[in-house]
């Protein structure tokens, strides 16, 4: 059977296993949202039958939101295949009700990402997730740093730190600048949240903040260093710092990270610390019949 002859069919039980593998390659938070979804009755895929490549569109109805994921063994899809899967994407938009609907997929399905454009999709991010296993073997500089976890009085530093570190790569990337500012009340209580569960950690000089980082269970959500301090090792210590929480004091079996695509340096220095490349992702939102 040709990959033109072939179907997608909704997915059973025993594939679960299947889908999670093919979704784990936008990211691993892709795969487990996706089996929680399943196993809370909130959660359908179809799989591809007779078909080369193979792989899986797969939906998960959440009361805030819905996400849609998509992942295929090979970059190019067929003509037939791309029909099948706008099928199941005008679906899913049918059945969404007022939530904000998103989709994730792998970031080189081109094909999938032109029928997304068409049906009303703006991509958020392209980049790659990355993941560690054990705490990179680093020279221990965090003597000369005070490691401090969240102070309220301290917010304004925070700000400024977190904007100034992402504004260079909001311009070079075309999205808006200040991301942090522009959510303030948010992320004070994030950093809240996340300091009250030992996942907030700001890096000190005297009066001077150097950096910060914040977890979200094993992932390193945010990591950022003062523009300032730049190319003088902190960024290296931030790592270490951060994946020894994941890995030794939380107790998870790999630590995982985001990076953009565009963000090549931060990419390599990642690589070069021992992290590998587990998943390539694009992250698209639903812009509505109005775009």
């Amino acid at each position: 059977m040709s990959s033109e002859d072939s179907i997608l069919v909704p997915m059973q039980g025993d594939q679960v296993e299947r889908v999670c593998r093919l979704f784990a390659g936008i990211h691993h938070t892709a795969a487990q949202l996706f089996r929680e979804g399943w196993e809370k009755g909130q959660a359908e895929a179809w799989v591809s039958e007779g078909m080369d490549p193979s792989g899986a569109f797969g939906t998960v109805f959440r009361d805030e939101y819905v996400v849609c994921y998509a992942a295929f063994d090979a970059v190019q899809l067929s003509v037939a295949l791309i029909q099948l899967l706008d099928e199941r994407l005008v679906d899913v938009i049918g059945r969404r009700g007022d939530r904000p609907l998103f989709c994730n997929i792998r970031g080189d399905m081109e094909p999938m990402i032109a029928l997304l454009r068409q049906r009303c999709f703006t991509e958020d991010s392209l980049g790659y997730e990355l993941k560690c296993c054990s705490v990179p073997d680093l020279v221990q500089q965090e003597s000369g740093l005070d490691v401090r976890s969240f102070e309220p009085d301290q917010f304004e530093a925070y700000l400024t730190l977190l904007d100034g570190a992402f504004n260079p790569l909001m311009e070079q990337t075309g999205h808006p600048m200040n991301p942090f500012s522009r959510e303030r009340e948010d992320l004070r209580q994030r950093l809240m949240d996340r300091s009250e569960k030992g996942d907030f950690a700001a890096f000190w000089m005297g009066q001077r903040l150097i950096g910060l980082y914040y977890l979200s269970g094993d992932v390193i959500d945010v990591l950022a260093v003062h523009p300032d301090f730049h190319h003088a090792g902190f960024g290296t210590v931030l790592i270490q710092h951060a994946a020894r929480q994941v890995l030794q004091v939380r107790g998870y079996p790999a630590a995982y990270l985001f990076v953009v695509a565009a963000n090549e340096g931060a990419r390599r220095l990642y690589l070069r610390l021992g992290f590998e490349i587990s998943g390539f992702y694009s992250e698209n939102t639903y812009a509505g019949i109005n775009c």
